[in-house]
């Protein structure tokens, strides 16, 4: 199940000037986790980008997790040990 967090600026009052609003999330962005931000009104921008662009996507980042190892008693063949194989 895909949980979804949403929020909504209210600018009517305010886009008669220039403003720049910052969002952010009160519980805060969960790590390894994507999120878009949307912009449904004309007057909105992103800053920095082409005014045409309504989406903006971002994945928050996560350090690699190393909490698991392969089995010692595994038994591995390199690829290159391998020859005559048939396909049935």
């Amino acid at each position: 199940m895909l949980d979804e967090i949403s929020a909504f600026v209210s600018a009517k009052a305010v886009l008669d000037g220039e403003y720049t609003f910052s969002i952010n999330n009160p519980e805060g962005w969960q790590q390894g986790s994507s999120y878009r931000l949307e912009l449904d009104d004309d007057r909105l921008y992103f800053t920095g980008y082409d005014t045409t662009i309504r989406e903006y996507d971002f994945t928050v980042y996560k350090p690699d997790v190393r909490n698991t190892e392969l089995n010692k008693d595994i038994k591995y063949i390199s690829s290159g040990s391998i020859s005559d194989l048939m396909v049935d």
